[in-house]
C-alpha cells in the first residue's frame, strides 16, 4: 500500500527506526494522523500539509513525499549529516525542490547535483541554504563566503 511502498521508505531515510515507530503509533491510534489522512483524501492536485516535528507531507498529483520544514539559520544548526553555521540574517535551510536554481544565476540545483555526482537518492535530503526562494549555498558543493558547512 501507500504507506509501505512510498511513505515508509522516505521516513527510513530520515530515521532508521521511523517505520517501526510509525507502525507502533498507528497500531495504537488505528488511524492516520488527521493532516495526512486529509492530504491523501484530497482531490488530485498539489497540496502541502504540516505533520509537526519539522516534517511536511507534499502531494503533487499522484506523487507523495515528505520534506523537512525550512529551518531558520540563526548561528548554527544540524541538518542530517551536516552542521551549518552563519551569522547572516534571513537565511533558512531546507531540502531540494525541483526547479531550484542558484541565486542570481540560471543554473539549476539539479545540474549542480549531477555535476557533483550526488546520487539521486541523496538529493532530497541534501541541505540548501536559501534566502527567500533563492539558493545561496549548497553545502559541500557551492559555497558562500559567510556560510560554513561541515559534513559528519
Amino acid at each position: 500500500g501507500l504507506i509501505r511502498d512510498e511513505i515508509l521508505p522516505l521516513l527510513r531515510r530520515l530515521h532508521p527506526a521511523a517505520d517501526e515507530n510509525l507502525l507502533r503509533a498507528l497500531d495504537r491510534r488505528e488511524t492516520l494522523p488527521p493532516a495526512l489522512a486529509e492530504l491523501l483524501a484530497a482531490p488530485v492536485g498539489s497540496k502541502r500539509v504540516d505533520l509537526g516535528g519539522g516534517l511536511q507531507a507534499v502531494r503533487e498529483h499522484e506523487r507523495l513525499w515528505l520534506e523537512r520544514s525550512p529551518v531558520e539559520l540563526a548561528g548554527e544548526i544540524r541538518w542530517g549529516e551536516w552542521t551549518i553555521r552563519s551569522e547572516l540574517q534571513g537565511l533558512r535551510v531546507r531540502g531540494w525542490r525541483p526547479g531550484d536554481h542558484l541565486a542570481g544565476r540560471r543554473r539549476k540545483i539539479q545540474d549542480v547535483f549531477v555535476d557533483a555526482k550526488v546520487p539521486r537518492s541523496e538529493r532530497e535530503a541534501w541541505p540548501l541554504v536559501v534566502r527567500g526562494d533563492e539558493v545561496v549555498a549548497v553545502p559541500g558543493i557551492v559555497e558562500h563566503p559567510e556560510v560554513q558547512a561541515v559534513r559528519h
